[in-house]
């Protein structure tokens, strides 16, 4: 049945925007289980087992990139779009919930599926709005079924530039700004700003920005007049993003006081890094679950990317990890798949964390 449900998740399409039919097939998969389930305004699903006042929160998210990838099973991995990110982890936290759902249980236990994780918060500001509280939460995301304790924060800006002049022949230049080449030298001054100040140890310590879109939709045989384009930057939790984001505006004023072409720029996500002190309750839960089911020492780990685990953890103070099945590497590929005897072990990782909760 574990194997099943898993790949009858990833055979539904879910690109970001598109959730409605998982989050009903989830919805109808928990009622017929006798597990309270409802779809909340932005489309969330969410479910949840016991009673009390004390509460523990599982939540993955339930949209994929594009493209969609055909379900195929060979040589023990599950392959298809999403099966690492986020399906198997998705598969596994409602499964652990089956073992429990006729207990007579003290606290409550909360599952919450997200849309739209991929291209927006739009997931999350119902939580945000209502300042949920959890005494704790675990996020899902492929971990290799170890603990991750920390993720970098996030800063992403689109920014678009416009000759007045409009578009030029190649031949007649003289005196055009070329937006695309001075994308290319904005980029090039916050590379190298980065790469002098910030700096660490490691990846994980250092800002990191990428240039991740650049358009002009134009002719090759035409000088555009138009250069849009977008940066990502990843940002340690000991960073301020309030303190990085008034360097990049300086950076960006700068040159739209210096060139004769009109030049805006906006900031799309502001999500805060987080790290949890390795000496919270849930760490510990979750380092013996792990430590149970696997027969090895848990690592503790720190990921270089982003996820929603640092807004339950830093935005709403909830005490947050994020564990999961699977190779973040093979995240967003096309070769993405899942290990099913790694997936199976998340189930009753999952289900040892909730037992280990009920009796703290």
């Amino acid at each position: 049945m574990e194997k099943d449900f898993l790949k009858k998740l990833i055979s539904i399409e879910s690109i970001s925007g598109n959730e409605n039919k998982i989050i009903e097939y989830i919805k109808n998969f928990f009622e017929r289980n006798k597990i309270r389930a409802n779809i909340d305004s932005v489309g969330n699903i969410i479910a949840e087992i016991g009673s009390g006042s004390n509460c523990l929160i599982f939540s993955s998210h339930v949209d994929t990139v594009p493209d969609f990838l055909k379900v195929q099973e060979k040589n023990g991995k599950i392959f298809g779009r999403g099966a690492v990110d986020d399906k198997s982890t998705t598969a596994a936290m409602i499964l652990s919930f089956l073992k429990f759902k006729e207990s007579n249980l003290n606290k409550r236990i909360k599952y919450i599926g997200i849309v739209e994780e991929e291209i927006s918060l739009k997931g999350m500001q119902p939580f945000i709005s209502e300042k949920i509280k959890a005494d704790a939460a675990i996020f899902g995301e492929p971990t290799n079924n170890m603990v991750s304790i920390a993720y970098k924060g996030r800063l992403l800006y689109e920014v678009s530039l416009i000759n007045l002049k409009g578009p030029q022949h190649p031949a007649n230049i003289s005196d055009y700004e070329n937006p695309i080449l001075l994308t290319f030298q904005i980029w090039n001054e916050i590379e190298k700003f980065f790469s002098d100040n910030y700096r660490g140890k490691t990846p994980f310590f250092s800002v990191i920005p990428n240039l991740t879109v650049i358009n002009t939709n134009n002719n090759s045989n035409i000088i555009p007049d138009k250069c849009n384009f977008s940066i990502d930057i990843r940002i340690p939790p000991s960073i301020s993003l309030e303190e990085l984001n008034q360097k990049i505006t300086v950076i960006f004023k700068k040159y739209k006081e210096s060139y004769p072409i009109n030049i805006k720029f906006k900031l799309l996500s502001k999500i805060p890094g987080y790290r949890i002190d390795k000496n919270e309750k849930i760490v510990k839960i979750s380092q013996e679950a792990v430590k149970s089911i696997l027969d090895v020492e848990p690592k503790l780990i720190r990921k270089t990317g982003t996820n929603f685990m640092n807004i339950f953890g830093e935005i709403l103070g909830i005490p947050t990890v994020s564990i999961g099945p699977g190779n973040p590497k093979l995240e967003h590929t096309k070769e993405e798949s899942i290990d099913i005897q790694e997936y199976e072990k998340a189930i009753k990782i999952f289900e040892k964390i909730i037992e280990l909760y009920l009796t703290s």
